[in-house]
């Protein structure tokens, strides 16, 4: 078949699906692994990787022949259409094996290792019908450099566009399998677009798009199955896209544990945990009341600091106000919108005191100032990455001061032994002491 050029709206889409794909396999496999930097910067290496070794194939099918038909072009990009939804699928399947039981950590090794090759299929494609579409845009002569350059500046423009449409709009409205099939349509409709085929071109959309049609009615049914395969052994209740991570709320018996992106964030009912983090820094108050959460209202944390008849006014930050609106551990299943702006208040049975649901960054919300508290609780995970070790910091600890009435109590909770310390817990306990000792007296 005689080449043909292509267009620039081919390479833009091919930019937005690999942006696209990039966030979604990331967000997908990032509940594996306790989201330390290096990890995202082995999966980005692991990403050049397979896109490197497909491009080197693109390339010798570029010049296998003296010229490159578009219809080359138009199976890579399908075939590429097809492994991205797939690869959620996939990722999935593999986290309901090697993570067990869900929001469980499987070793180190066996996660990257499945992180590595379960993206490969998608990355080698991609890198194929790059170098296939720069040897398209040279004339289809088997050299590359005619068009690698354009090609190049075109994708980073797709990439662009990608940002924007996942940052957006995917990743507000839709779940990520959803994304992946609507990156996946934006390849397609651009490649049947090309003039290469000898169906009118109006049919080739037409059939993409009954084709999309029915996929995106089967999508809700796939998605379900796909995270029943994660959560095994657990009754699916809810679940729905966030801004921050996929959010499902698993039952278990009388016990519902909510997930974050794959994260366990707090069962219900877990009186054991809640009523250790809640009543002892509250009773360590004279008559608190004024408590502020953060990230600690959840699974009960709320309705334990209502009972104490002092309090009267309570503020829960968390940084998902999504949260707010499940309904569990007596947030009321108000839901809180950005920022510091309020939901109505919830009123207690015990004492009327009342709640306000802030969603914003419990960092961000103390630095700000203007509200000082008798009690300051944070429920953080361990400084385990750059996100959460934020909450260990002293800047940190100043804000929490500053925001503490005289004779307040500000309490966290870290991971430590009752019978033996390992050398790297000492290390850590010791860094977090120095550091609240350069604060508080």
């Amino acid at each position: 078949m005689q080449a043909q050029p292509l267009r620039a709206i081919h390479i833009i889409s091919l930019g937005c699906c690999a942006l696209c794909a990039q966030s979604i396999f990331i967000r997908e496999l990032m509940p594996l692994f306790t989201g330390t930097e290096f990890v995202v910067g082995a999966l980005f290496a692991g990403w050049l990787f397979w896109v490197g070794s497909g491009a080197l194939v693109g390339g010798r099918l570029a010049a296998l022949r003296r010229g490159v038909g578009s219809d080359r072009f138009i199976v890579l990009a399908g075939t590429l259409a097809v492994l991205l939804p797939a690869t959620v699928i996939a990722i999935r399947l593999g986290r309901g094996f090697i993570a067990r039981p869900p929001g469980a950590l499987p070793p180190l090794g066996e996660a990257l290792t499945f992180s590595l090759l379960v993206t490969a299929p998608f990355g080698f494609a991609y890198g194929a019908v790059y170098n296939v579409a720069s040897a398209l845009w040279g004339g289809g002569t088997g050299g590359l450099r005619g068009g690698i350059s354009r090609v190049y500046l075109w994708e980073a423009a797709g990439s662009f566009f990608g940002a924007l449409l996942f940052s957006l709009v995917l990743i507000v409205y839709v779940s990520q399998f959803q994304a992946a099939l609507i990156a996946a349509l934006i390849v397609v409709l651009s490649a049947v677009s090309s003039p290469a085929t000898e169906a009118p071109r109006y049919r080739r959309v037409a059939a993409v798009l009954i084709v999309a049609l029915a996929l995106g009615a089967l999508s809700p049914a796939i998605d379900r199955m796909s995270i029943e395969s994660v959560y095994r052994g657990y009754r699916i209740e809810k679940f729905y896209a966030s801004r921050y991570g996929e959010v499902v709320v698993a039952a278990q018996k009388e016990v519902q544990s909510v997930f974050a992106g794959g994260g366990r964030l707090f069962s219900y009912p877990e009186p054991e945990r809640t009523e250790e983090m809640i009543h002892i820094p509250l009773l360590m108050c004279r008559d608190p009341r004024s408590v502020l959460l953060i990230g600690s209202s959840l699974g009960g944390g709320l309705e334990e600091a209502r009972k104490h008849v002092s309090v009267t006014r309570i503020d829960c930050v968390e940084l998902d106000g999504s949260l707010f609106g499940l309904g569990i551990g007596g947030t009321g299943g108000g839901s809180a919108e950005p920022a510091v702006a309020e939901e109505g208040r919830v009123r207690s049975a015990r004492n009327g005191g009342g709640a306000r649901f802030i969603a914003t960054d419990g960092r961000f919300y103390l630095s700000r100032g203007g509200h000082r508290y008798d009690c300051i609780i944070l429920n953080s995970p361990p400084p385990v990455n750059l996100q959460w070790n934020r909450f260990y910091t002293r800047e940190f600890f100043e804000s929490a001061h500053r925001s503490l009435n005289p004779g307040g109590v500000f309490a966290f909770t870290h991971p430590s032994s009752e019978n033996y310390l390992t050398a790297e817990q000492v290390k850590v306990l010791r860094i977090i002491e120095l550091t609240l000792e350069s604060v508080f007296t």
